[in-house]
């Protein structure tokens, strides 16, 4: 019998651990890499529109996921005088996709992929620096001097990817002219429905907000 084909992971982000997830779902075996030392509550809460709830589904998540959340009901844009510019119909879009929208906190969910990546799967401390492509697959250098071998490497190492600079070159992020601030608080009053949200858009500066669990 044939082993599975190995699959390095740079990165322990939503999109390198469900990435990890899919594959060792698929038969392959898999090993994620990351640089931090260890994975914090980094984030805020997120919005899983219906579409993520269905991948999620295809790789047998969604229930989990929605347990570890609040449904989306509604959403809205406003413009900064309260005024309803569109509407987020939640119901309609969860009828046509398949799925609804799911709000979780990203440490939530993180710590779910972990799990289902299953042990071992996670080496934490562990930078990938860069690679080389040959016949029978890739070489991974780790920070530290070390080599990995796979048949195939993920890149899903973050804004500064090491991956992508390997692959198009080394090209500096551009600042937009944004900042963003988020965060988690306990609401003193229920200032809106449970499982709705808005954002309200003004001059140069928008603002945004759910009422859920998370």
């Amino acid at each position: 019998m044939k082993d599975p084909a190995k699959v390095m992971v740079a990165g322990a982000g939503i999109g390198g651990l469900t990435a990890a997830v899919a594959l060792r779902r698929a038969g392959f075996e898999v090993a994620v890499f990351e640089r931090a030392a260890e994975l914090g509550e980094v984030g805020a809460g997120l919005l899983l529109a219906a579409n993520a709830q269905k991948a999620l589904g295809q790789i047998g998540l969604a229930e989990a996921v929605a347990r570890l959340g609040t449904p989306a009901s509604a959403g809205a844009i406003r413009s900064w005088r309260g005024e309803v510019l569109a509407s987020i119909p939640a119901a309609e879009l969860e009828k046509k996709v398949g799925a609804p929208s799911v709000a979780v906190h990203r440490a939530d969910l993180q710590a779910l992929l972990v799990r289902e990546a299953g042990e071992g799967t996670l080496r934490l401390g562990a930078e990938v620096k860069g690679f080389e492509q040959d016949k029978s697959g890739v070489r991974v250098f780790l920070a530290g001097g070390s080599e990995e071998r796979a048949d195939l490497l993920v890149g899903a190492d973050g804004l500064r990817s090491n991956i992508r600079a390997g692959l198009f070159g080394l090209k500096k992020p551009r600042y937009a002219g944004y900042a963003a601030w988020r965060a988690v608080v306990e609401p003193g009053e229920e200032l809106l429905p449970w499982g709705t949200g808005f954002e309200s858009w003004g001059r140069g500066a928008r603002f945004g907000c759910g009422i859920t669990t998370v």
